[in-house]
């Protein structure tokens, strides 16, 4: 079974709530830089030539790392729409819940934000 590592150095995932309360163009903006920064980070980590075959059934593990520690975050807030949205079609052939199954953490790193992401391809 294959598992594919990515990092996300530059953006940490909106909540829902910055995303609903955005104007379009805000939307569409964390869309296209989410999409890119999945794109990069697959590139870096598979090599410009060699992106992988799509995986059909997969378990995806996602870890927030987020600068500022907050005494309350709203777990189901921070749903990974976009970076979902990124994978599929380059790592996933599709992310509907009988072949995919997400678990995100939020967590907090002070010095080094990102968003770690785990593909581990299952039967």
């Amino acid at each position: 079974m294959r598992k594919i590592k990515l990092i996300i150095s530059k953006l940490t995932h909106p909540s829902l709530n910055e995303w609903i309360h955005g104007h379009w163009a805000i939307k569409a903006r964390y869309k296209q830089d989410w999409d890119g920064e999945v794109m990069l980070a697959l590139i870096e980590e598979c090599g410009v030539t060699k992106l992988p075959r799509l995986i059909k059934k997969a378990n995806i593990k996602i870890k927030y790392y987020f600068r500022v520690e907050r005494l309350k975050r709203d777990y189901d807030n921070y749903s990974p729409k976009f970076l979902m949205d990124g994978l599929v079609g380059r790592v996933i052939a599709d992310d509907r819940d009988d072949w995919v199954k997400v678990k995100w953490e939020l967590l907090t790193d002070k010095n080094k934000p990102r968003t770690d992401i785990e593909v581990e391809e299952t039967d």
